[in-house]
Parts: structure tokens; sequence; C-alpha cells
């Protein structure tokens, strides 16, 4: 497992509660991250960032994240980024990341007459499924 300080968002495909799912740089090399597991601690909290649960004696109960870097064949990037292109091209680009702030960038498209070309050709049903075999590298997000 890496620090979660060596992954870098460029963009997210898909947010519960923040991004689940999305393009990242990881020593300059472009991975996918995917949710792989999500669970709750009850521990000291090292962030206050993100939603969290108060339990006896002054503990937290944390939100655990544990996602998966897949290196992909560069078949199923050609179908992420076309993916991503149209998410671009008919919502916005608010799910954009700046790269030296880790902060999200870019603007919803307000135009929302055109938000259906996206998801009605981009239906959870035709999901690109994660494959073990292209799992790298995993890392943790801890209540950030």
């Amino acid at each position: 497992m890496i620090p979660r300080s060596k992954v870098i968002l460029i963009s997210e495909h898909d947010r519960w509660d923040g991004p689940t799912a999305g393009v990242a740089k990881v020593n300059g090399k472009r991975l996918y991250f995917y949710l792989w597991d999500e669970h709750y601690r009850t521990w000291s909290c090292p962030s206050t960032s993100m939603p969290r649960m108060r339990v006896r004696n002054d503990h937290q109960r944390c939100r655990v994240r544990i996602f998966g870097l897949y290196d992909l064949p560069p078949d199923v990037w050609k179908i992420i980024d076309e993916r991503h292109a149209d998410f671009i091209k008919y919502v916005g680009t608010h799910c954009e990341y700046d790269e030296a702030t880790g902060k999200r960038t870019g603007t919803r498209n307000e135009d929302r007459s055109q938000h259906h070309l996206f998801f009605d050709k981009w239906t959870p049903e035709n999901r690109i499924k994660m494959k073990e075999e292209w799992r790298v590298e995993t890392y943790m997000e801890v209540c950030e």
C-alpha cells in the first residue's frame, strides 16, 4: 500500500461523499483509481474534513476507504477517455483537479438540456469492470 500523498488526482469519474473512481498519477504514471473497500473504524481521527460520528470515550468513528490503482490496457483507456470527453462536453469540467493544489476545478454546464446525452450513453450497466490483473497498487484515505 502506498501513501495517499503519492497519489495525485487528475479527474473523478464517480463520486459518493468524495471521489470513488477516476484518473490519478503516481510517480508520473497515469493510473485509474477505483474504490475497492470502505468501512468505518473507531479511533482518534487524524482529520476533521470528512463526516465522522462521535462515539463513547471521545473517540471518533472514521470512514476508511481503500482504493485500487489500475494500469489499464490501451483499449480500456480509449473507452475511459471517450467517456470523460463526453462528460466534459455535455456535463462540465467540475470533476477535474488541479495537480498542484489537489482541489477540484472547472464548472458545471448550466445548460442541463444536454446532460442526458452523456447519461443516456454511459449508463451504469456499461461501466468498465476493473480486473484484478490490472491492479498494481492500493492506497488508503482516512477521514479525508
